[in-house]
Formats: C-alpha cells, sequence, structure tokens
C-alpha cells in the first residue's frame, strides 16, 4: 500500500546489488542503512539536513551518503557516524 509516499506494509527495501544490510538506526522520521561494505544509505525526512546531504529536500528511496562507515546511531533529528578510521561526524538538529 501506498499512500502518498507512505508505506502502511513491511516492503522490501532495494539496496545495491550484492550488499547485505549490517545495521539500521532509526530517527523520528527517517531511517540509516548501514551495509556490510562501510556504505551508509539514507531515506525520510531532511527537515533538518539530519540525512546529512548537505540540503534539506525529504529522501524517498535508500540514497548513497557515505562510504567506510564502522557505525551509524540516530536520535530524533540528528544522524551520528563513526568512519572506519574512528572519527566521528554528525548532521541534523544541534538541540538535543
Amino acid at each position: 500500500d501506498d499512500n502518498d509516499g507512505m508505506k502502511t506494509i513491511p516492503h522490501l527495501v532495494k539496496l545495491p546489488p550484492v550488499r547485505e544490510a549490517f545495521s539500521v538506526a532509526l530517527g523520528l522520521d527517517f531511517t540509516l542503512i548501514l551495509l556490510n561494505n562501510g556504505e551508509v544509505y539514507a531515506c525520510g525526512s531532511n527537515r533538518l539536513g539530519q540525512i546529512g546531504l548537505g540540503d534539506t529536500p525529504s529522501v524517498r528511496e535508500p540514497t548513497l551518503i557515505g562510504k567506510r562507515i564502522k557505525a551509524v546511531s540516530a536520535g530524533g533529528e540528528f544522524s551520528l557516524f563513526l568512519t572506519q578510521a574512528g572519527r566521528a561526524y554528525s548532521s541534523g538538529s544541534n538541540f538535543y
């Protein structure tokens, strides 16, 4: 079921071929998907830049936003990324 982009029943998320999801993080209304090769895909609301694309339009389909990532985490309207080199990055709201 698809009402204005909302999925009301579970559906398969399309990821790049030959890739497996390693971890997911959920924000208030967005999702981060870390693949086993260190790539991060995101979709959902980007109202405060929480997806980390450098702008704020929402993203309907999983979109590549980072590479060489070891871990992801999300809060209500922010995201955190830990690189394989041990650096931490954040995007989105600074109020949490």
